[in-house]
């Protein structure tokens, strides 16, 4: 019946707009799109750490969620469409297909970028 499969599948839709991990989630995307745009070398540590192929899935699903919600037939929440419009929008800041090509810094790397070293130890003084 296409009618129950609509039904389920808004039903996902629903439950994916109004789980607390998914919001948890979208938090974290925002801090981090943030942080990219205030410091462009963590930006790209952080594209470049494996997020890009994470957010492409999410932007991929976000997709289809939206494509599904405006082929359906039922009479529903402008609220849920609002939410996931805004689920893309944000996933989308952080998103750059371009920056995906890099491969991971390794930590010899990601210690060379770091601006000041401090070596901390007992004080041989004393």
């Amino acid at each position: 019946d296409a009618t129950g499969e609509t039904d389920a599948t808004m039903n996902v839709i629903q439950e994916f707009c109004s789980s607390a991990k998914i919001e948890n989630l979208f938090r974290i995307i925002s801090s981090l799109s943030k942080i990219s745009q205030l410091d462009n070398t963590l930006g790209e540590e952080i594209s470049r750490a494996g997020s890009q192929a994470i957010l492409k899935r999410l932007v991929d699903q976000i997709k289809e969620y939206i494509t599904i919600y405006e082929t359906s037939t039922n009479e529903t929440s402008e609220e849920l469409m609002d939410k996931l419009m805004d689920y893309l929008d944000l996933t989308c800041e952080l998103y750059s297909p371009m920056q995906s090509r890099g491969m991971p810094f390794t930590n010899e790397e990601i210690e060379r970028r770091l601006p000041l070293v401090y070596k901390l130890g007992p004080n041989q003084g004393e």
